[in-house]
């Protein structure tokens, strides 16, 4: 099954029992054996498909998946694009990369996908709200769709495949490398980002933040991300080439979780730079936790992107409820991280993060940044509750 954490609880009566040590034998072993005739099959329809598609989720990050991922592309002549949490798994500076699609993601994905496709493969994504732009339609193929997952529960809970494997995306991705169709040559791809405003003189716009973030860390840098609209701008204009470098949680959208990440991943990677993307509501929720990377003197940096409110909350009001009410945070960043025992920088200008460019490459223990953005800039992006109502099916009553 999907691989994950496992927690285990004991009563304490029972953990503190005497146990006596038991001899175990036998063997237990897993293995997944996919249906040679099912991937001829497969192999010979993306062979000759003329709109194809691969969307790759974060069940293709683990097990060397990812450059299994890049030769089937490279082999089929096939487009990729990759769910918000999976980013990462296909480098976005490869020529058939089409970026993200869903929430956050780009209009080269999209509009590929608007042009319709007919086979699309899915692997390693369980189809949900964030990674189809609420369950639209564009995702369902004229031909052919073929959903691989680990987890055959996520197997046609969001679209019904035409064709099904409960298998690792590694035993899939392996075994379709293993053919050698005659394929149709198609055209590259490539991702384009949304064209924005620049920053104003006084406050810099998030999409430049990550910019200057990006241009001064190293390329293999691990940014863990945060719940909010900090969320989609990381999403967007983050390049990201190597499988491990973009970590989210999409799932429950708890805020405040990247710190923690950014220390997980640190202690795991002492070797690399780890930036955690968070906004000022996340930090305020969860910064408590740079008191422990203080405690170990893990070298990380957590940028808080800082629009002084709730900006998600507010924006999703007005979406659903057509109101927006105000939730401002009045929080001095500055004074809680130093209160932590991190080292501070404000930028509040663009060029700020440049000018701190040698503290944020070379930390000796956490590094906190108040980036103060403007609260103004939006990313373009699909009306989700309309995608939402559309996709839902009207409930029929039955007296």
């Amino acid at each position: 099954g999907r691989r994950g954490p496992v927690a285990l609880t004991l009563p304490l009566d029972v953990a503190m029992a005497p146990q006596i040590a038991t001899r175990i034998t036998g063997e237990l072993s897993l293995e997944f054996a996919i249906n040679a005739r099912a991937l001829d099959e497969i192999a010979a329809l993306l062979a000759v498909a003329s709109k194809p598609l691969i969307l790759a989720g974060s069940g293709v990050r683990g097990n060397n998946a990812p450059p299994m991922l890049r030769a089937m592309a490279e082999r089929y002549h096939c487009p990729v694009a990759t769910t918000p949490k999976g980013k990462g798994v296909f480098p976005e500076d490869h020529p058939q990369s089409l970026g993200v699609f869903g929430f956050g993601g780009h209009p080269s994905a999209r509009e590929y996908v608007e042009s319709g496709l007919d086979m699309l493969i899915a692997i390693g994504t369980s189809l949900g709200d964030l990674s189809t732009d609420g369950w639209t339609p564009l995702l369902k193929p004229r031909r052919a769709f073929v959903h691989v997952d680990i987890d055959a529960k996520q197997i046609g809970k969001s679209y019904a495949p035409t064709h099904a494997l409960v298998a690792p995306a590694a035993s899939f991705l392996g075994g379709m490398c293993e053919r050698s169709p005659r394929i149709v040559q198609r055209p590259p791809a490539g991702v384009t980002r949304f064209a924005m405003a620049s920053s104003e003189p006084d406050m810099p716009a998030p999409q430049d933040a990550i910019a200057e973030i990006q241009s001064i860390l190293p390329p293999d840098t691990i940014f863990t991300v945060d719940s909010g609209e900090h969320t989609l701008f990381a999403t967007h204009f983050l390049e990201v080439t190597s499988p491990d470098s973009f970590v989210v949680m999409t799932g429950l959208g708890s805020m405040g979780q990247s710190i923690g990440a950014a220390i997980g991943a640190k202690l795991a990677n002492p070797s690399r730079s780890v930036a955690a993307i968070c906004g000022d509501g996340c930090f305020a929720m969860n910064g408590f936790e740079v008191a422990t990377a203080t405690t170990e003197r893990l070298p990380i940096v957590v940028f808080v992107f800082n629009d002084r409110r709730l900006g998600m909350v507010e924006l999703g009001h007005k979406a659903v409820y057509g109101r927006q009410p105000s939730y401002p945070i009045a929080m001095d960043v500055g004074a809680l991280a130093q209160g932590l025992g991190a080292q501070f920088v404000r930028a509040s200008r663009p060029g700020d993060l440049t000018r701190a460019a040698h503290l944020l490459r070379h930390p000796d223990g956490p590094v906190v940044v108040d980036v103060q953005i403007d609260p103004t800039v939006r990313l373009p992006r699909k009306d989700r509750m309309a995608e939402l109502k559309a996709a839902a099916r009207p409930l029929r009553l039955v007296n």
